[in-house]
C-alpha cells in the first residue's frame, strides 16, 4: 500500500474509546507531471479463512493500451508493522471475467524492482506474501485471496498502477470481504496521485448483496472516510443523506447496480485533491457479515447553478449590528449590538459601504427589489399603488426560473403587496401579510423569527434532496416595531435600546442557523448570501435621516454578500442599490441571459470576483428615490450621480446638494454655491419622474408648491 507520507490504518473497537493505529510508511510516486488525478493504488485489510471465507477484490481498468499492474496479498510482512494475527501465507489468484489469468503462493524476487518502482513498501526476501505483475489490457479483473495452508487471519490486498504515466487508468476497485469487530473491520484505503483532485463514489453494500444470493451479509454497514486520522465524511444509511438524489444518480453514470432507497447501505460521493485516503467499514451495533465496498471514479460534477439565500431585514440602520460598513469607522457599527453570525459573515465575503435602498420605506423598496427598478419607473411610488408599470412576469424569481426552469423560489415572511407572491414567481410562499403578523404572541419565537429559520431550513433540504438549486428570500419581520425579544437575551441588555439590540441579536442567531444549514447540506460553497436591510433607520445620529426620509439615514443599508468565488474580509466602496439585484442574480445564475426591458439595475459580479473592486454597468446612472407621501415627512425626492446628492422638496421647491464622499452625515448644502450641479441633477430627477409617473401623478407634485 501507497502513501505519501506516514499515514494510519485507523479502527475502532466498540468497546474502547481509543483508536488503535498501525503505521505504514512508504516512498512517494513518481511525479504524474501534467496528468489529471487519477487512482493509483487502492487497498484493503481484511479478514481471511474460517467465517470470513475468502474476500473477492475486484477493480476495472479503463483506456486504450495495456498497464503494468502490481496485485498483492501481504500477510506474514505484516508482522513487521506490529500487526497481529496476520495470515501465515496466502493465496493469490487473478482473473480477467471468469478466466484465470495468473496466480501466485510466495511472491518473486524479479517482481522486487516493479515493487519499487510502485512505491510499495519492501517485502522480505523469502516471505511468503503473494504477487502478481502484469500488464493488464482493459477490462474487468477479480483477485480472490486465500490461505495455501488452510489457515485464518489478516491480510492487506492491494492493487498499485506500476506505470501510472499511461492513459488506462482504474476507474472502479472494489472487495468483497467479511467484516467483523475489533481488528477484522474491512479497512479500505486508496491513493490518489496527479493534480487537480477526483470524484468518487465510495458505497459499503451489505443488504444490498442479498438480491446477488449472497448470505451472511452485514445489515446495517456504516462507512467513515479517513485523511490520516481526521475523519472527512461518514455515512450509514445512503437514503438519508442530504445528497442521496445525487448518490442514486452517479450510481447510474458509472454502472453501479442500484441500491434500494430505505436499505441500510452506507455511500458517500465526494470530491477530493492528490493524497492517501483510509476508510473503515463496520456494523452498526457490532453487527458482523458480508460486505462488498466499492470505489468509482465518477464522472466531474457538473457546474451546479447557485442558489441564493437572501436575507432582507426590516427597517435595520446602515449600523444597526456590529459589522462596521465602513473600515475602521467606530460610528458605522453599533459597539453594544452582538452579531457575531454578520460577523462571521463578513469574514467570508464583501461588506459594501455605500448600499442603498430603493426607496426609503419597507413596500416600496421591496417593490424595487423584486423588480429591478426605481419605484418610480414602476410607478410604486407608495405602498398603496396597484398599477405597475411593468408586468409581473418581469420579477426576479419569474426571470430567473424563465433563465433555468430547474429553479425553485421560496418568500417566507413579510409581504405586504396586492400583489402575491406566486403571481412574482415564489413557488412557497406565506401569501400577503402584513407588519402586524410578525408580533408573535409566543414568548419563544419573537418577531416569528425562529419559525420562519426552521420552515427555512427545511425547504433548503427539500430542495437539496430533489436536486435543485433554489432562490429563498426571507423576509423577516425583525427589526420593525413592536420590538420582541426572547427573554434570555433581553437578560443580556440593559437601556433605552435594550429591546432592540436583544431582538437583532435573536435576528442574527436565526442568521447562524441558515448559514450553518447551508455547510450541513454541503452546499455554502454554491450559495451566494446576501444580507441586506429593506431601507433604513436610526443611525444614532451617524447618518441623517432616519425612515421614510431620503437622507442617507433612510436609504442608505447594510449589505454583505458571501458565496463563491467571493473573497472573504473585503470591503467594497462602490455605491449599489436594491434594485441591482435581480440582474446581478440573473448574471450569476445564467449569464448572458438577458434581462426584461426596463431593468434599471445593473450585476454585481465583476465586483464580487474581484474583491470588491469594480464599475456596475447600469442602462441609468443615477440613483432615484421618491416618497410623496409619509407621516410626519415633506413630499420629496432624491437624486445620486458620482458623488453628489440631491434632494428637491416638493412643498417649498427648496433643493440640498450634498457631496456625500466628502460629506457623509450631509451637514453641508451645497446648492447655493454650486448651481451648475444643482440645476443638472434637479433637471434629471424632475425628467426621471416625469417619465415613470406620468404627466398628470407629476402636475400634482409640482401643484404642492404652488402658492
Amino acid at each position: 500500500m501507497n502513501f505519501h507520507r506516514p499515514i494510519s490504518f485507523a479502527f475502532r473497537n466498540a468497546t474502547r474509546a481509543s483508536w488503535l493505529l498501525a503505521f505504514f510508511t512508504q516512498a512517494p510516486l513518481p511525479a504524474l507531471g501534467a496528468d489529471t488525478a487519477r487512482l493509483t493504488n487502492i487497498s484493503a485489510r481484511v479478514a481471511i479463512g474460517g467465517i470470513a471465507e475468502t474476500p473477492i477484490p475486484g477493480f476495472v481498468l479503463s483506456g486504450a493500451t495495456a498497464q503494468s499492474m502490481l496485485i498483492r496479498a501481504v500477510g506474514p510482512s505484516l508482522a513487521t508493522f506490529n500487526v497481529s494475527g496476520a495470515l501465515a501465507d496466502p493465496r493469490l489468484q487473478l482473473f480477467l471475467e471468469k478466466t484465470e489469468i495468473a496466480n501466485n503462493d510466495n511472491w518473486r524476487g524479479a517482481d522486487a524492482a516493479t515493487m519499487t518502482a510502485a512505491g510499495s513498501f519492501p517485502l522480505p526476501a523469502g516471505s511468503k506474501d503473494a504477487a502478481i505483475v502484469a500488464s493488464l489490457l482493459p477490462g474487468s479483473y477479480t483477485a480472490p485471496v486465500s490461505a495455501s495452508d488452510t489457515g485464518t487471519g489478516v491480510a492487506l490486498l492491494e492493487v498499485y498502477e506500476a506505470a501510472p504515466a499511461t492513459a488506462t487508468t482504474l476507474i472502479n476497485a472494489s472487495t468483497r470481504a467479511y467484516v467483523g469487530t475489533g481488528e477484522r473491520v474491512l479497512i479500505p484505503a486508496f491513493t490518489i496521485s496527479g493534480n487537480g483532485s477526483l470524484r468518487l463514489l465510495i458505497r459499503a453494500v451489505g443488504p444490498g448483496l442479498t438480491p446477488f444470493g449472497v448470505t451472511n451479509v452485514l445489515g446495517d454497514p456504516t462507512l467513515t472516510l479517513y485523511r490520516d486520522q481526521t475523519p472527512l465524511a461518514t455515512n450509514d444509511n445512503w437514503s438519508s443523506a442530504a445528497n442521496a438524489a445525487e448518490i442514486a444518480t452517479t450510481a447510474t453514470a458509472v454502472g453501479a447496480f442500484a441500491l434500494t432507497s430505505g436499505s441500510g447501505d452506507a455511500a458517500l460521493l465526494v470530491t477530493l485533491p492528490a493524497g492517501s485516503y483510509s476508510a473503515v467499514v463496520s456494523g452498526v451495533n457490532q453487527t458482523t457479515g458480508t460486505a462488498l465496498v466499492e470505489f468509482y471514479v465518477a464522472p466531474p460534477a457538473p457546474v451546479a447553478p447557485p442558489n441564493f439565500l437572501f436575507i432582507l431585514s426590516d427597517d435595520q440602520s446602515w449600523n444597526g449590528h456590529s459589522v462596521a460598513m465602513i473600515a475602521g469607522q467606530a460610528n458605522s457599527r453599533n459597539a453594544s449590538f452582538r452579531t457575531p453570525n454578520l460577523e462571521k459573515l463578513a469574514t467570508k465575503g464583501i461588506i459594501f459601504s455605500q448600499a442603498y435602498a430603493g426607496h426609503p420605506t419597507c413596500e416600496c423598496s421591496r417593490a424595487s427589489l423584486l423588480m429591478g427598478r426605481t419605484t418610480t419607473s414602476l410607478n410604486a411610488p407608495t405602498k398603496a399603488s396597484r398599477n405597475w408599470s411593468a408586468p409581473l412576469t418581469d420579477s426576479s424569481a419569474n426571470t430567473l426560473k424563465r433563465a433555468n426552469p430547474k429553479y425553485s423560489a421560496a418568500h417566507l415572511g413579510k409581504w405586504q403587496w396586492f400583489q402575491t407572491p406566486a403571481s412574482m414567481g415564489f413557488d412557497v410562499n406565506d401569501g400577503i401579510t402584513v407588519n402586524e403578523t410578525g408580533d408573535s404572541t409566543n414568548p419563544n419565537d419573537p418577531k416569528l423569527s425562529f419559525s420562519l429559520t426552521r420552515r427555512a431550513n427545511t425547504y433548503m433540504e427539500e430542495r437539496v434532496r430533489e436536486g435543485r438549486p433554489f432562490f429563498l428570500q426571507m423576509s423577516y419581520y425583525a427589526v420593525h416595531a413592536i420590538s420582541q425579544a426572547l427573554s434570555s437575551t433581553l437578560a443580556k441588555y440593559s437601556g433605552n435600546q435594550s429591546v432592540q439590540a436583544a431582538m437583532t441579536e435573536d435576528l442574527d442567531t436565526c442568521i447562524g442557523e441558515l448559514l450553518r444549514k447551508l455547510d450541513e447540506l454541503g452546499i455554502a460553497n454554491n450559495t451566494y448570501v446576501i444580507f441586506m436591510s429593506d431601507n433604513g433607520g436610526n443611525t444614532q445620529n451617524a447618518l441623517r435621516g432616519t425612515k421614510g426620509d431620503c437622507g442617507e439615514g433612510g436609504v442608505r443599508v447594510p449589505l454583505i454578500v458571501a458565496g463563491p468565488g467571493i473573497r472573504g474580509g473585503s470591503y467594497s466602496n462602490t455605491p449599489v442599490i436594491g434594485y441591482d439585484l435581480l440582474p446581478t442574480m440573473l448574471d450569476l445564475a445564467a449569464p448572458g441571459f438577458a434581462v426584461a426591458s426596463g431593468v434599471e439595475g445593473g450585476s454585481w459580479r465583476s465586483i464580487l470576483t474581484n474583491g470588491g473592486v469594480g464599475a456596475v454597468s447600469r442602462p441609468i446612472g443615477r440613483f432615484v428615490w421618491h416618497t410623496p407621501i409619509e407621516p410626519a415627512l415633506r413630499p420629496h425626492s432624491a437624486i445620486r450621480q458620482g458623488d453628489f446628492k440631491l434632494i428637491y422638496y416638493w412643498d417649498n421647491r427648496t433643493t440640498e446638494l450634498f457631496n456625500i464622499t466628502l460629506d457623509l452625515a450631509e451637514t453641508r448644502n451645497l446648492a447655493a454655491t454650486n448651481t451648475v450641479q444643482a440645476n443638472a441633477l434637479r433637471s434629471e430627477l424632475q425628467a426621471h419622474l416625469l417619465a415613470g409617473l406620468g404627466a398628470p401623478a407629476y402636475a400634482a407634485l409640482e401643484a404642492l408648491g404652488k402658492p
